[in-house]
């Protein structure tokens, strides 16, 4: 497997002691398949995006946008 990238979704999560298992539960998503989005190992698609952000609003209570998870292009990193 290869190493675990610093992903915008990665930093999100550590930076706020986010539960892995709540975010899967919401979105619902198995945890294997959310780490591969997670570390980007797997480029999450539109329609996955959505739904993680989504499962991150619903934990959070924060209003979250996708490009503080993902990196969406020339978009400038919101941390």
């Amino acid at each position: 497997m290869a190493p675990h990238r610093d992903t915008r979704l990665e930093k999100f999560i550590r930076k706020r002691g986010l539960s892995v298992p709540e975010i899967c539960a919401a979105i619902p998503m198995h945890r294997s398949q959310f780490s591969r989005y997670r570390f980007g190992l797997t480029e999450a698609r539109e329609g996955v995006i959505v739904r993680i952000v989504r499962a991150i609003r619903t934990v959070t209570a924060e209003p979250t946008q996708a490009n503080q998870l993902f990196f969406l292009g020339d978009d400038d990193d919101p941390s």
